[in-house]
């Protein structure tokens, strides 16, 4: 998506062998040298190729962005500005600490996208922002016969791709909860881009938004115009 967008640099993290099912135990320790490998390679091309750690963005999915957390923790040249978070996986990380898994002090921006809370996902927030498409929960629509929430979970990445490649479907609105903003409690006259190319760090909280069963996902909308500063309203 970012190759279709722009001219950047991507680098592909394939620990698919240490990863592979069923051995799902096996595959959630690797998330730790997999993220201290993935902070040397950071490392090294800020100190080799004139890199900056402040502009990397790390993106995960499921356990990957547990393990992009790791990395980010483990930079030993600057801060990393952003990881985005798709779906992380909640199974088996009740108990565990944050230098194993992913936390809001791991970049400036964390984004968590939530496909698949309370089963393969995380439901609780885990980022400075966290944005849950028609809830963040199972089964996401398009999902029907989704009975291990597999196809929820995925979302995650086919959400966050089309979004970068055209954020306008993809704005949502700050809300307590699902409820609050289907009941429309929450105006979309605060609505924000979130995710996409070059969010702005300025948002934090959580973020609610719908989507279609389908691809193209998002239900582009024009966001609400921003007042210039010696701009004032008739009333």
């Amino acid at each position: 998506a970012f190759l279709a967008k722009g001219d950047y640099n991507v680098f592909q993290v394939d620990w698919g062998e240490l990863s592979a099912v069923p051995w799902y135990f096996s595959a959630k320790r690797a998330t730790v040298p997999v993220g201290q490998h993935t902070a040397s390679l950071i490392d090294y091309l800020s100190m080799t190729k004139r890199g900056r750690a402040g502009d990397f963005h790390l993106v995960g999915f499921s356990l990957g962005a547990h393990a992009a957390g790791i990395a980010a923790q483990n930079v030993q040249t600057g801060n990393v500005y952003r990881i985005t978070g798709l779906d992380p996986a909640q199974v088996m990380y009740g108990s565990t600490g944050v230098e194993e898994r992913l936390d809001q002090q791991d970049a400036r921006i964390v984004e968590i996208v939530h496909t698949s809370g309370g089963y393969l996902g995380y439901q609780d927030p885990l980022g400075t922002r966290d944005f849950y498409p028609n809830g963040g929960s199972w089964p996401q629509p398009g999902c029907t016969y989704d009975f291990a929430s597999v196809c929820s979970h995925r979302r995650a990445y086919y959400y966050f791709g089309e979004a970068v490649k055209d954020e306008r479907g993809f704005t949502a609105v700050p809300c307590p909860n699902y409820d609050e903003f289907e009941a429309g409690h929450c105006p979309n006259s605060s609505a924000v881009v979130i995710l996409g190319e070059n969010p702005s760090p300025d948002y934090f909280g959580t973020f609610f938004l719908d989507t279609n069963p389908e691809p193209p996902f998002g239900r582009v909308q024009s966001l609400p115009r921003k007042k210039k500063k010696n701009e004032t309203e008739e009333i």
